[in-house]
């Protein structure tokens, strides 16, 4: 009786754990050319000058990319997930765009 007991919780904790650690909540990262800089945390108050944050993201992250003119290439990275997926906005009064990065 016991080893059965046993055998259920083993299937429940596989079964239910696994989406619980993954429902973190997601980080919203800024990217200022203007303001930011590289040793900064990314966050709102203290924005990273260049997108390189993207390293460090997980799934449903997004990125928001402050107006001004920037010299480098967003390139991929991580992947999110199908229904968590990495975006990046403009944040500009002229023209925005989206990028989303997925499986």
């Amino acid at each position: 009786m016991a080893e059965a007991i046993t055998f259920l919780l083993f299937v429940l904790l596989t079964m239910c754990l696994p989406p619980l650690l993954t429902q973190a909540s997601a980080t919203t990262y800024h990217v200022d050319v203007n303001t930011g800089n590289d040793n900064y945390t990314g966050l709102k108050q203290s924005p990273s000058r260049r997108s390189e944050g993207r390293r460090y993201h997980g799934a449903g992250d997004k990125t928001l990319i402050h107006e001004g003119v920037y010299h480098e290439q967003i390139l991929g990275g991580k992947s999110g997930l199908p229904n968590k997926p990495i975006t990046y906005e403009g944040l500009s009064e002229i023209e925005s765009f989206s990028w989303i990065s997925h499986c």
